[in-house]
C-alpha cells in the first residue's frame, strides 16, 4: 500500500521522561500513531480504524532520548489536516516539570477535526 499522508511533529521534552499516551478515533480510515527517539527506537505504536471512540488506546514510555517524534499516518486520506496545541508547566526556575500536546486530526472533508484524538504527555518521574 502506498503511504498518502503522513505528519510528524518533534515532542519536546529531555530525556528520562515519562511519557503517557491516550488515543482514539472516530474515522473510517485506519490512522497509525508511531512514537519514537533520536535512535529510532519505537516508544509507542498504535492503529486504529472505528467510528466509535471507545474503547481508547493508552500506553506508557520513559524517554531514551532527548526530544521524542511522533508521526500520524492514514494511509486512505488525501489531506489529512492535523492540528496540535501544547501546554508546558515550569518550575520557579524555568526547569521544565511537565510538556502535554494535544492532536486533532480531520481525515476527509467535513472538518469536524475527531478523526483522531491524540494526547502525549510527558514529566519528570524520578525526584
Amino acid at each position: 500500500m502506498m503511504m498518502k499522508d503522513i505528519r510528524t511533529e518533534t515532542l519536546e521534552f529531555p530525556a528520562g521522561y515519562f511519557g503517557l499516551v491516550t488515543m482514539t478515533t472516530q474515522a473510517g480510515y485506519a490512522i497509525e500513531v508511531t512514537i519514537t527517539d533520536q535512535n529510532g527506537t519505537q516508544l509507542f505504536y498504535a492503529q486504529r480504524s472505528s467510528s466509535n471512540p471507545i474503547p481508547t488506546i493508552t500506553g506508557t514510555f520513559i524517554t531514551l532520548t532527548d526530544n521524542p517524534t511522533v508521526t500520524i499516518r492514514c494511509d486512505d486520506s488525501t489531506d489529512l489536516d492535523v492540528r496540535y496545541e501544547q501546554l508546558t508547566i515550569s518550575n520557579n526556575d524555568d526547569s521544565l516539570i511537565t510538556r502535554d500536546y494535544v492532536f486533532v486530526a480531520e481525515d476527509w472533508t467535513d472538518y469536524d477535526y475527531n478523526d483522531l484524538f491524540l494526547s502525549v504527555s510527558a514529566w519528570q518521574h524520578n525526584g
